[in-house]
């Protein structure tokens, strides 16, 4: 992605950080209608943060449930 001024990655940056915080704590509380509306959502970016942090917790849920055996 080519940003056409500094700020914008920056601004871009801190929107995806607010969203992964958003689906980590919906994940978080079990919630799966949010994390369900989110990997639907017409929002491209909301869908990528959301498909991200899924696949990281499952990931690390995994890891975590491999080590207990």
């Amino acid at each position: 992605m080519k940003y056409s001024k500094p700020h914008e990655f920056v601004t871009e940056a801190i929107e995806e950080s607010n969203l992964a915080q958003q689906v980590d704590a919906a994940i978080m509380s079990e919630n799966n209608n949010l994390i369900v509306q989110a990997l639907l959502s017409d929002d491209a970016k909301l869908v990528k943060v959301a498909h991200k942090r899924v696949h990281l917790f499952c990931e690390m849920k995994s890891t975590v449930c491999y080590g207990c055996r």
